[in-house]
């Protein structure tokens, strides 16, 4: 007797995770990016957007992971 072993479903959600994952690191990476070039923007670029140089500094501060 052959058994049919069902494993699209354990593959599709394997792929779901992988892609998860990827999009995650996609935005740390992008979340980083944008931080560094906070840090770096001058007093009267930081006006022009509403910040401060403290919160432009607090927001680089950030880990990359957080929100």
């Amino acid at each position: 007797m052959v058994t049919k072993i069902e494993t699209s479903g354990t593959i599709a959600r394997g792929f779901g995770v992988v892609r998860m994952l990827i999009e995650t690191v996609a935005t740390w990476t992008v979340r980083a990016r944008q931080r560094r070039r906070l840090a770096r923007l001058p007093d009267h670029l930081l006006k022009d957007i509403g910040l401060t140089h403290a919160s432009a500094w607090a927001e680089a501060r950030k880990p990359f992971w957080q929100d």
